[in-house]
C-alpha cells in the first residue's frame, strides 16, 4: 500500500468549509493508502474522536495561540500557512527519505493564497487542491455591505491579480503533478501556462446519507434559510423580499413560515428590519443551533432559500438537496453548479433592487404551487447523488492512483 502525506492546515469532523474539506478527503482514501497526516494542534480532540482507521497517522503542528489569533483576526492567512509550513518541512522532509512518500498532497487551506516553496528541496510528485474561492464580489450589490466589507473586496481583488505576478506563486502551481479547481471561476487566477494540469473536482460533498420526510400538510409552507448572517449569503436580501412579499402579495404571505437557522454581525440588523416589515410573526431567527437540529428543521420545511451572492460551495444547499427539498439560489458561484433548473430557481446577479425582486417571485411562484415544489424537490434528491461521499471518493481514488501509478513504495 503506497504512502501519502496529506498537508491539511485545517481538518475536522466537527466543522464545515475547509475544515469539511480536508476531513471529507482524507476518509476518500484512507482505506487504500497509508496517510501521514499534518494538521494544526486545535484539531486534536475531535481527530482523536473520530475513526480514521488505522492507515492514518496525525502530525499535530503547533502555532503560538497569541500568534495564530493575531494573525487571523488581521486576515493574514498567507502568513500563517506559511508559519505551519515552515513548522512541518523538517518532519515532513525526513518522511519523504525515510518512508518513500508517493504523493504529497496540499489540501487546504483550499484558498487561492497558499502556495510554498517545498518542491525546492523533494523530489516527490505533489497535488494541489480542491483550490476554492476566487470569485469576485459582485458589482451592483454595494448596497448590501459596509464600508469596511466594500474595502475588504477590493482589496482582495486586487490580491488575486497580483498573484498572477508572484514568481513563488506560480512556481509552486509549475512544479505541481496536478492542481484540483473546486470551480471554473477559479480559473482567471490560475495562470494559462498551467491550465493544463486542472482537474475539476467540487470542492463541496455531502458527508452522510440524507433521507427526505415525508411532507405533511400543512396551511402555512416552511421557507427556510440555512448559513452565517454575512452579508455575501444574501440574507438581508431575503429580509427584503419577504418584505415585499407581505406589502404586494398579502395571501402569498399569510402562507408563509420562515425559520433563519444561523448567527452573524448582521443577526441585530435583520431582526431590526423585519420588525419594521411587520414581519415577526412570520420569521423565525434561531440563531446557531447544533447540526442534528438544523437537518431535522430543514428535513421538515418545504424550500430551502439560500441566495448567497459570493459561494464557492454551499453545503447547506447540497444537504438540502439530499433532503428533497427545492432551492432558491444565486446563480453564481458553486449553487450555480450543483443546482440545475430542474431542481430549483437559479436568480440572476444583477443589482440589489432586481435580484429582491426576482427573490420575492421566486418565493411566491413555489409558495403558491405545489406540483413544482414536489417536482423540484425529487429532482434535487437524484442531483445529489454526484455530490455524496462516494462519488467524492470515487474521483479521489482515480487522481490519486493516476499521480502513483508508477511509485511502488519501498
Amino acid at each position: 500500500m503506497k504512502k501519502i502525506a496529506f498537508i491539511a492546515f485545517d481538518l475536522n469532523p466537527l466543522w464545515g468549509s475547509e475544515a469539511h474539506v480536508g476531513h471529507m478527503w482524507l476518509r476518500a482514501i484512507s482505506s487504500d493508502f497509508y496517510v501521514e497526516v499534518f494538521t494544526l494542534s486545535i484539531n486534536k480532540d475531535a481527530i482523536e474522536d473520530f475513526d480514521y482507521g488505522p492507515n492514518v497517522k496525525f502530525h499535530y503542528i503547533e502555532i503560538n495561540p497569541l500568534l495564530r489569533q493575531f494573525l487571523f483576526k488581521l486576515k493574514l492567512f498567507g502568513t500563517l500557512n506559511r508559519t505551519f509550513i515552515k513548522q512541518l518541512t523538517p518532519i515532513l522532509l525526513e518522511l519523504c527519505h525515510k518512508k518513500k512518500i508517493s504523493l504529497i498532497h496540499f489540501v487546504t487551506p483550499a484558498g487561492i493564497h497558499t502556495y510554498n516553496n517545498i518542491y525546492k528541496k523533494i523530489d516527490i510528485p505533489y497535488l494541489i487542491g480542491p483550490i476554492g474561492g476566487g470569485l469576485k464580489t459582485p458589482p451592483g450589490f454595494s448596497k448590501a455591505f459596509n464600508l469596511n466589507a466594500l474595502l475588504s473586496s477590493k482589496l482582495r481583488s486586487l490580491f488575486h491579480i497580483s498573484l498572477k505576478y508572484k514568481k513563488t506563486f506560480k512556481n509552486y502551481l509549475k512544479c505541481s503533478s496536478a492542481i484540483i479547481a473546486g470551480t471554473k471561476f477559479i480559473m482567471p487566477i490560475i495562470p494559462v501556462e498551467v491550465h493544463n494540469k486542472v482537474r475539476y473536482i467540487f470542492d463541496t460533498s455531502i458527508e452522510e446519507e440524507l433521507k427526505p420526510v415525508p411532507k405533511v400538510h400543512s396551511e402555512k409552507v416552511k421557507l427556510v434559510f440555512c448559513g452565517r448572517l454575512i452579508a455575501i449569503k444574501g440574507i438581508t436580501m431575503l429580509i427584503d423580499a419577504l418584505g415585499k412579499i407581505k406589502k404586494e402579495r398579502p395571501q402569498v404571505w399569510n402562507a408563509i413560515d420562515v425559520k433563519i437557522l444561523g448567527d452573524g454581525p448582521l443577526r441585530s440588523k435583520c431582526e431590526r428590519h423585519s420588525a419594521k416589515y411587520g414581519l415577526s410573526n412570520r420569521v423565525s431567527f434561531l440563531g446557531k443551533i447544533p447540526r442534528k437540529e438544523t437537518l431535522e428543521i430543514v428535513a421538515n420545511s418545504d424550500i430551502l432559500c439560500n441566495p448567497a451572492i459570493r459561494e464557492p460551495g454551499g453545503t447547506a444547499v447540497l444537504e438540502g438537496m439530499a433532503l428533497g427539498l427545492p432551492l432558491i439560489v444565486a446563480d453564481y458561484g458553486g449553487p450555480s453548479i450543483s443546482v440545475t433548473e430542474e431542481c430549483g430557481i437559479k436568480i440572476k446577479l444583477t443589482d440589489y433592487a432586481t435580484f429582491v425582486e426576482d427573490l420575492a417571485l421566486a418565493i411566491s411562484l413555489l409558495i403558491t404551487n405545489e406540483d413544482l415544489r414536489i417536482r423540484l424537490g425529487e429532482a434535487a434528491k437524484e442531483r445529489s447523488i454526484e455530490f455524496s461521499f462516494e462519488a467524492l471518493k470515487k474521483r479521489a481514488l482515480e487522481l490519486y492512483n493516476k499521480l502513483t501509478e508508477n511509485r511502488s513504495p519501498k
